[in-house]
Order: C-alpha cells, then sequence, then structure tokens
C-alpha cells in the first residue's frame, strides 16, 4: 500500500478533546477569508461563486479549493485552517450544542491551529469514516474519497493523520438503523504531537475491514468498541512503517473476535488476566493471518487444524475487505442519487459470504477449544505410574 503521508501539522479521524489555553478567546460565530490563493469558491444555492478575502460567512456554509489553490480561513484570532488544494469542506455548527464546531471534510486536506479556542468550546472533523475532535492544537486531516486509477484501488476513501502540537483521537464512523455508532471498527485513544497514521476504513454491510498504516508514534488501537481490546503499535524509526489489516463483525455492541493480519513491522496484543498478570504477543508479518478472540491470540502451528484455521481467517479478512470496498462504491453512487441493482446485489452476495467465514471461525475457535479442555480432562484422569 502507497499510503498518502501527510506533512507535519496533520490530524484525522476523532481527536481527543482538549481544554483550550486562552482564558481571553474570543466567541467564536462564523469565520472569515483571510487568504485567498488560486480558484477558491463559496457553495451558495448549489452554486460556486469566487471567494473574496476578507469576506464573512456563517455556520453551515460549504467551500472549496481548486487545482493549485489555498484558502486560509480563521475561527477568532489564533485559531485558523487551511484548505490546500482540491478540498472540499463545509463548516458547520453542532445543532443540539452551539459550542461544538463541525468540519466535514468530503475530500481534500486541512489543517487546523487552534492556539486560543475558547476553553469551553470543541471542534471536530468529520470524514465520511470518521471524527476527530481537538481543542488548543495543531493537527491535518485528509481524506481520499477514491482511487485515481484500478491499482489504487485499496488506497480508496483512506484519511490520514499527523499531530504536530497537543494530542488528538482518532475513531472510525458508521451508521445502524440511521444511529451513529463512533470507534467501533477502529479506536485511537491518543495521538500525541509527532505521530502519524493513515487508516482506510471500509464499513460494510454486516462487516467492517480497516487498513492502517503507522509511520511515526507508539500508539495504542482499540477495536470492537471495547476497552480491553486493543492493540500497540511500537515506532520502528524513518521510513519503516507498521501496517496491519483487520476485520471484525459490524455492530453497535462490543465485538470481542477480530481477524488481523500484520503486513510490515510487528504489532503487540496485550490480555489482561485476573491475578495472572498481562500475557503479552507480538504479531509480525511472518504469523500471518491470526485470529484474536477475548483478547488472546490463535496464531498458527504446524497443526493440520490450526493450518486450517489460519487458512479460513486469512478468507475472512479478504472476503470483508472486498465486501467493505463494494459497499463503499455502493454508498458513494447512493449519495449521488443514482441506482445500480447490479452492485447492490453484490455487496448483499458479499456480506453473506464473509459474515458466513466469521460464523465457521467462531464456530472451530469453540470446538477446538472443547477439544482442548477434553484432553485436559483426559490428561488429568489417568492413573499416576508407580
Amino acid at each position: 500500500m502507497n499510503a498518502k503521508l501527510i506533512v507535519s501539522v496533520v490530524v484525522g479521524v476523532g481527536l481527543a478533546l482538549l481544554g483550550a489555553i486562552s482564558t481571553h478567546a474570543q466567541e467564536i460565530t462564523g469565520f472569515t477569508a483571510i487568504r485567498v490563493v488560486g480558484d477558491c469558491q463559496v457553495i451558495e444555492n448549489d452554486q460556486p461563486r469566487p471567494i473574496k478575502e476578507g469576506e464573512t460567512f456563517s455556520f453551515g456554509t460549504t467551500v472549496e479549493t481548486q487545482r493549485r489553490s489555498v484558502l486560509d480561513l480563521q475561527f477568532s484570532d489564533g485559531n485558523t485552517f487551511r484548505l490546500l488544494a482540491r478540498t472540499r469542506l463545509q463548516v458547520s455548527e453542532a445543532t443540539d450544542n452551539p459550542k461544538l464546531k463541525v468540519l466535514r471534510l468530503e475530500k481534500g486536506d486541512v489543517e487546523l491551529s487552534l492556539d486560543k479556542f475558547p476553553k469551553d468550546h470543541k471542534l471536530q472533523v468529520e470524514t465520511p469514516t470518521a471524527v476527530c475532535g481537538a481543542v488548543g492544537t495543531r493537527f491535518v486531516v485528509t481524506f481520499e474519497p477514491e482511487a485515481e486509477d484500478a491499482t489504487a484501488k485499496s488506497e480508496s476513501r483512506s484519511s490520514g493523520f499527523s499531530c504536530s502540537q497537543g494530542e488528538v483521537y482518532v475513531a472510525s464512523r458508521f451508521s445502524i438503523d440511521d444511529k451513529e455508532v463512533i470507534g467501533n471498527t477502529l479506536n485511537v485513544p491518543s495521538m500525541p504531537a509527532g505521530s502519524q497514521l493513515v487508516a482506510t476504513i471500509h464499513e460494510g454491510l454486516e462487516n467492517s475491514y480497516t487498513d492502517i498504516v503507522v509511520t511515526r508514534g507508539r500508539l495504542s488501537f482499540e477495536y470492537g468498541g471495547s476497552k480491553g481490546n486493543s492493540f500497540a503499535v511500537e515506532p520502528r524509526g524513518e521510513d519503516k512503517p507498521t501496517r496491519f489489516v483487520c476485520a471484525l463483525e459490524k455492530s453497535e455492541d462490543s465485538v470481542q473476535m477480530a481477524a488481523v493480519e500484520v503486513r510490515e513491522g510487528a504489532i503487540v496484543n496485550t490480555r489482561k488476566r485476573f491475578l495472572l498478570g498481562d500475557e503479552t504477543t507480538e504479531i509480525t508479518a511472518e504469523d500471518g493471518a491470526v485470529l484474536v478472540k477475548d483478547q488472546k491470540v490463535f496464531a498458527a502451528d504446524p497443526e493440520e487444524a490450526e493450518e486450517a484455521e489460519k487458512s479460513l481467517t486469512s478468507r475472512y479478512l479478504a472476503a470483508a475487505q472486498e465486501e467493505g470496498e463494494l459497499h463503499s462504491q455502493w454508498i458513494d453512487i447512493t449519495l449521488e442519487g443514482r441506482a445500480d441493482p447490479l452492485l447492490e446485489a453484490r455487496v448483499v452476495e458479499a456480506a453473506r459470504n464473509a459474515t458466513a467465514l466469521r460464523s465457521q471461525l467462531a464456530t472451530l475457535r469453540t470446538i477446538r477449544m472443547l477439544n482442548q479442555i477434553k484432553r485436559g480432562a483426559s490428561r488429568s484422569m489417568r492413573p499416576m505410574r508407580r
């Protein structure tokens, strides 16, 4: 995966909400264009028009930059954000909380510098697959809604995050029956300054698939909507990214089973055990696809049954990826107001296939655990030799 790297001042999906430093910050009631370079537009009544330097806008406004264009905007003194070329962004205020400002990034790159944000205000950046929020920090969010060519298919819908000052969090977002679910596919509770990642998140009908590349920083990734389920990524130095993929059930409830495969580097799984201390397992690219259930890693070994499980886990990862990518295409077409019955049927079939493999994994894991218990009980019943 030739993931797009974000340069300095960058951040992405769902950030930790921090208090601002300034106690004399101005109230934020809108935003102003303070620098316009190239072709920058505001969308009014679905029609674009050029933006003038010094022009002020109300919340709910959508702005856009074209090729070789840059637009600097300001909430208030010391609180600015920049749209790089080919970026489309809506600047809003939460309907149920006027002190929460929301930047809805449809595509492109937005850099934020919130040095004097009011301490009682919050800000979050939303992409179609993630949400981030931060106050009193500097960061950039990038969203690439689609691949430029067929060879970059897996790069579609990727979000880039990098923090240069302060701390942020990153979380996935999807919906079930019109209910928004945050963080169940991916949740990075803390991204400190100097850390950077790119996440490609695909929400399927019944399963979700995430492809994550960490280029800088030691980060902890939670999955399945549970703080107990987590992977730690250790830094490997310059130009040595860590990459792993993860597939699991799409659910608003906590999920305890996930399929994982490390493509580059290594991740660490820690299992909390009552009175027995932590059980730490390193997962590397050499391990191939592994199953993690109830925080325990089930890696493959030479036994035939476990090799079969490894193959099944790998097949589930591939099926969840196919489901997620097809579902993303279908969602994009639907949002454009178009219908594609054939694509919809392919999404349903892909979801059915992935879910069937996930069910087989759960069943196989249960059978193996029962067999292990039986073997242990059988050994304990054997008479001791004199």
